[in-house]
């Protein structure tokens, strides 16, 4: 019977130990979900950026020089002026967005490499530091990220609504400018 107990309770010490691989199903949950944020994350300003091009080719093909506006009878002058002041007041509504997703962007990339870290302890068989504290704050990190990313679509469709309805503005304005040239 002490033969068993001596056998028994090293087996027994050793299974109650929380070891990394107690923390597997939560890392490898966390890791997939910081994958599929980072997509979301990457998506959007990928999006956001072909969007905010394309409004800027629009502002490109209709501007005039300065020496045409002042050619132009006062009140097309003044309708153009109009336009254009009403299309970039549009257009800045975007830069908010984009400095609130660049700055997110650059902490986000930072707080890879804990995932990383995490990832790779788990591979190797040793994780730095407490386990548990930063699975919590990667997890609410990504919470945040989907939070974000959902405000910053709301907020993008608002500027691109009022966007494009200066830009409609200004390519009426524009045609009839140039027709009357």
């Amino acid at each position: 019977m002490k033969k068993l107990i001596l056998i028994a309770l090293p087996l027994f010490i050793f299974s109650c130990k929380p070891g990394i691989e107690s923390f597997r199903p939560q890392i490898e949950e966390l890791a997939t979900n910081w994958d599929s944020n980072t997509k979301s994350v990457t998506d959007f300003a990928n999006n956001l950026t072909t969007e905010i091009s394309g409004f800027t080719n629009i502002a490109t093909t209709m501007t005039l020089a300065e020496d045409v506006v002042k050619g132009l009878k006062p009140d097309m002058a003044a309708k153009y002026t109009e336009a254009t002041t009403a299309f970039s007041a549009a257009t800045s509504a975007y830069g908010p967005i984009q400095s609130e997703l660049g700055e997110f962007t650059k902490m986000w990339v930072e707080k890879t490499a804990g995932v990383n870290a995490l990832k790779d302890g788990l591979a190797n068989g040793k994780i730095e530091g407490d386990v548990k504290m930063q699975i919590a704050d990667l997890t609410a990190l990504i919470a945040q990220a989907s939070e974000k990313v959902t405000g910053w679509q709301a907020k993008q469709a608002e500027a691109k609504a009022a966007t494009e309805a200066s830009s409609a503005k200004l390519k009426e304005v524009y045609d009839m400018v140039s027709m009357k040239k």
